[in-house]
């Protein structure tokens, strides 16, 4: 099957199954606006002109009267647009595993309120998580995620959660719009001033991004890289594991701060 074949029977399983998303990823059906244009239109590169001179002035118009959480909203569209092309290109993807993947993840962003912000809500205020994404920094021309989890002020679950995916995005943008030749990005832990105590504390909150790793990010991260873990940390990573089929947790690498700073490229 080739990439738009699986991309229009995504839409078809979006549209069979959840009609809210459908109308929110294709607010305007383009394939009704293209028949309408066929219509008027002789040739098909006049068609194709036409056609985008039209999208262009409905672009310019919508853009002149739109609020900030629609802007928000369009930016969401896009991105999950851009998602349904990315999973459309992996050969072990059905359309309906896709669409299945497209609900989770949006299920999830939504939940973090990701379409309606452009940046983490506690960070607005005071800066409280160690959390950054740094264009500069590769690995093996992967961009990296870069996460200091003993120096946070605040480990509150749900917005260290809703920082990372934000972080994400704008790494996943620049795999997008930057000549990168990948489609993945590895994640970075620095467990500088990481306490038992603090880990004990930190339970549910490694599942939780344990689990918005996998099943958001599991074919695009390429490895987890955890920096000085320490030893008490062990009986955790057992742990998780288990709680995962298709463990996220194959893609770890333990390694020290010395090792790190030699894979490390500067762009």
């Amino acid at each position: 099957m080739s990439k738009s074949n699986k991309e229009e029977g995504v839409f078809y399983h979006i549209k069979r199954e959840n009609i809210d998303m459908y109308n929110f990823l294709r607010p305007q059906d383009i394939t009704e606006k293209l028949h309408i244009v066929k219509e008027e239109a002789h040739g098909e590169r006049e068609v194709e002109e036409r056609l985008m001179k039209r999208e262009n002035i409905d672009e310019r118009k919508e853009n002149e009267n739109i609020d900030d959480s629609e802007k928000y909203r369009e930016k969401e569209r896009k991105y999950i647009l851009k998602e349904i092309r990315f999973y459309s290109s992996l050969p072990n993807y059905t359309p309906r595993n896709i669409y299945n993947k497209i609900n989770t993840i949006m299920v999830n962003r939504f939940k973090y309120e990701i379409p309606y912000i452009n940046s983490c809500s506690l960070c607005n205020i005071n800066i409280v998580h160690t959390i950054h994404y740094d264009n500069s920094m590769r690995i093996d021309n992967k961009p990296i995620v870069f996460m200091t989890p003993g120096n946070a002020i605040d480990n509150s679950k749900y917005y260290l959660v809703q920082h990372l995916i934000i972080e994400l995005d704008k790494c996943i943008e620049d795999i997008i719009n930057i000549d990168i030749d990948t489609t993945k990005f590895s994640i970075v832990f620095n467990f500088e001033n990481y306490t038992l105590g603090k880990m004990i504390k930190d339970m549910g909150l490694a599942y939780e991004l344990s689990l918005i790793l996998h099943d958001l990010y599991y074919d695009r991260v390429e490895y987890i890289y955890l920096i000085d873990a320490p030893l008490f940390m062990t009986p955790m990573l057992s742990m998780m594991k288990k709680m995962f089929k298709n463990s996220i947790y194959k893609k770890i690498v333990r390694i020290s701060k010395y090792d790190y700073e030699g894979l490390i490229n500067y762009t």
